[in-house]
């Protein structure tokens, strides 16, 4: 080798590592911001959580439930979150997920992958005709028409429809 092939060696050996000391500074800051990412998640769900309870032991189930929905909490999350409290009956959480007016498939989808038999469900919905009914015709009727194509089912099937088809 020459001086000046050495000189150059060295220089690429320089950036190389000055290349590998810069990854892994940005590999450990990557990781530090994960962290705290995943820290701030778990205290937002600790907190709706809280805040549920809350709610719950003043107000009741119904304002509990509309509150949780109304700050993006899944059904699915509410029935988990609820299902240990000692004082719930499971079809007075039922009753209010359709007071708060959610979708029936999305209820009975969250209260399947939660091991709530179908006649819970139905007992749930059964005191929600009989506290809120006029609440639940109103979304019925205002609700607007299916455009087939347009929409997925809750269980992610997608459904269409092609006037080919049509007979």
């Amino acid at each position: 080798m020459t001086g000046n092939d050495a000189e150059g060696f060295t220089n690429i050996n320089h950036r190389n590592a000055a290349n590998y000391f810069m990854r892994k500074i940005m590999i450990k800051k990557s990781i530090a911001l994960l962290l705290l990412l995943v820290s701030c998640s778990v205290a937002l769900a600790q907190d709706w959580v809280r805040e549920f309870r809350e709610t719950y032991s003043v107000r009741g189930i119904d304002e509990a439930v509309v509150n949780a929905l109304s700050l993006g909490v899944s059904p699915d999350q509410l029935i988990q979150t609820s299902l240990p409290l000692e004082d719930l009956k499971p079809e007075e959480l039922i009753k209010a997920l359709y007071c708060a007016l959610v979708p029936p498939a999305y209820i009975q989808d969250a209260a399947a992958a939660n091991d709530i038999p179908v006649e819970t469900v139905q007992q749930g919905y059964e005191l929600a005709l009989a506290q809120c009914a006029e609440e639940m015709e109103e979304k019925a009727n205002a609700a607007p028409a299916f455009i087939p194509g347009n929409a997925s089912s809750p269980g992610g099937r997608s459904v269409t429809a092609s006037p080919s088809t049509f007979e």
